[in-house]
């Protein structure tokens, strides 16, 4: 059966464009890759100890540091209004 002229007519129209399908999955992606750091953090926390030789406070640091970037970049974007 082929679709004739004014089948759709009643579909709203997407206010982006279609686009947010896209910007959704960009940001599943990139959520993917920022958790998965920070979760396996305590894994390759031994690892660290021994590649660079520094103490357990100052190597736990880095995934502190890390995890509060990542949770505190959503107030910074809400307090300015925008991302850039």
């Amino acid at each position: 059966m082929a679709r004739q002229r004014g089948d759709d007519a009643g579909l709203p129209v997407p206010p982006d464009g279609g686009y947010g399908w896209i910007v959704m999955l960009g940001s599943f992606g990139i959520h993917i890759i920022v958790d998965g750091i920070a979760f396996t953090f305590g894994v390759l926390y031994g690892e660290f100890l021994d590649y660079f030789g520094e103490g357990k406070g100052k190597t736990s640091f880095v995934g502190s540091v890390l995890s509060g970037v990542y949770l505190m970049s959503g107030i910074s974007i809400a307090v300015t209004g925008s991302v850039a």
